[in-house]
């Protein structure tokens, strides 16, 4: 049986964690921590697995795998028990990971390529990485870029 949800209220409340997610630059301390008990809030509703389908997408394992490893600090570190979920109207997709004894979770929005992991590591300890997909151009090569403030930044 589904539950009753406004699918409306679903839409306006994606659509302020889209605008949300693209005004956080995590420059501000706990402003990934606020983004993403913003996405609990929405997750907590049984209206959001409603219109959530199962889906794979084997750039965001790869980037959600990535992400996990640097931030536990083990190159060798696979994901299990990775679930995705795809909300099809708005784009999103959300899920959860273990990484280790780590749980994960994130949401990205295909539009605007971008969201957010969050790393639970135990003893209170929340870690979170922007995911964000740029395009390179043919033979580009990801690096980082000079330190703010720098001659060359």
């Amino acid at each position: 049986m589904t539950s009753k949800y406004n699918p409306a209220q679903l839409d306006t409340q994606l659509d302020a964690l889209r605008k949300a997610t693209l005004g956080t630059d995590g420059t501000r301390q706990g402003s990934f921590a606020e983004l993403f008990q913003t996405f609990m809030d929405i997750a907590d509703a049984p209206a959001l697995l409603d219109v959530s389908k199962p889906t794979k997408d084997k750039t965001l394992q790869g980037v959600i795998e990535t992400c996990a490893r640097r931030l536990v600090g083990n190159n060798a570190l696979s994901i299990q028990g990775l679930t995705m979920l795809r909300v099809d109207r708005a784009g999103f997709l959300h899920g959860s990971f273990f990484a280790g004894a780590s749980f994960g979770t994130f949401f990205y929005f295909e539009k605007e390529r971008q969201g957010l992991l969050a790393f639970a590591q135990g003893g209170g300890v929340t870690r979170f990485a922007r995911m964000t997909w740029v395009d390179l151009p043919e033979g580009g090569i990801p690096v980082r870029g000079p330190p703010a403030g720098s001659q060359r930044s």
